[in-house]
């Protein structure tokens, strides 16, 4: 074949391309046309890099930018926890003791099922939280009273369960079953004089309160000597100036024994804003206490314990009052 025969063949083929298609061959550069995963390092149409490369690019010619995935975090650990009244600190955890029940809270880094289990003579009692959380708190019922508990808390996620904790708590001793049950701190009449603080004993053998005292987290006082229950009394500690049939206040029951603790209940009467209440018995041991766990409510709402045997350390079984308002010196079934 001649120069001329290819020369013509060339022209012939020119005529078949689309005058589009010739004009973006010869004006634009050729790296134009090539893929973009084509360039160093790239991996491909899908923008994937290899391994070892670097850069690379999607189908429509832009950049992408990787980032690493975080490492899975550890297993949980302990976050710094504050006790306050009538929480007692031991070991890494805040606890509120009862004779036959405790309540133990601790805090986590990260939330997680938590478990507390403590080790008596008889049984080890376990009890865990209902849902993963960073604040776990549990009671620990049907203790052995007066006796050391060796105990440990744990967390528990997906991955398994982490002991955090070791520690030992005591029982109080199986003294007189007399509890807090109800307490108004912000009456609707004159304060502090118709504040109350109502208590009953819930045991079966009368209990003698001499030596006992009624205490806020300032101070408090010390219950008249002779003070005494009887199975099932209700008795209202109360500053001198109560008075159980003021107008607009709810009258104290006809048969609930009346105490009168001086000026005021606390130092300077109850806080509206809420704050913990204690019972001591003569050695100064928390028997019974409200954990303010409610803070401040508006005038004549009190905070009740339902039912009123409920465990010591039951902080959850304190509650607002019903509709018809405080009961003061009779408590509800």
């Amino acid at each position: 074949m001649t120069r001329t025969d290819l020369r013509e063949r060339a022209v012939q083929a020119l005529a078949l391309v689309p005058l589009g298609m010739l004009v973006a061959a010869l004006t634009c550069p050729a790296t134009d046309l090539e893929p973009p995963w084509n360039d160093a390092g790239s991996g491909g149409p899908s923008g994937g890099r290899e391994a070892g490369g670097a850069g690379g690019g999607d189908a429509a010619g832009g950049t992408f930018e990787e980032t690493e995935e975080a490492p899975p975090p550890g297993p949980p650990a302990l976050a710094a926890v504050r006790c306050s009244a009538p929480e007692i600190t031991a070991g890494a955890v805040c606890v509120v003791l009862g004779a036959r029940s405790a309540t133990v809270r601790w805090r986590t880094d990260r939330a997680a099922f938590g478990r507390a289990e403590c080790r008596q003579p008889s049984a080890t009692v376990r009890v865990e939280t209902p849902s993963a959380t960073t604040d776990p708190r549990v009671v620990l019922a049907s203790l052995e009273p007066a006796v050391r508990h060796e105990c440990v808390v744990a967390a528990a996620t997906e991955d398994g369960e982490t002991p955090l904790a070791a520690f030992a708590l005591e029982t109080h001793g199986t003294g007189p079953w007399v509890a807090l049950t109800e307490v108004l701190a912000n009456p609707v009449g004159v304060e502090p004089a118709q504040e109350f603080v109502e208590l009953a004993n819930l045991g079966a053998e009368p209990a003698d309160l001499s030596g006992w005292s009624l205490s806020d987290e300032s101070g408090g006082a010390v219950l008249p000597p002779g003070t005494a229950l009887d199975p099932g009394e209700v008795a209202l500690l109360v500053a001198d100036a109560y008075d159980p049939d003021a107008p607009g206040e709810h009258a104290a029951a006809l048969d609930a024994r009346i105490v009168r603790l001086g000026r005021s209940l606390g130092v300077q009467g109850l806080r509206n804003s809420g704050e913990a209440v204690f019972l001591l018995d003569p050695s100064g041991a928390v028997v019974s206490s409200y954990p303010n766990r409610l803070g401040a409510f508006a005038d004549g709402v009190s905070v009740v314990r339902l039912p009123p045997q409920a465990p010591e350390a039951d902080e959850g079984a304190w509650t607002t009052c019903g509709p018809g308002g405080p009961t003061p010196g009779s408590i509800e079934p």
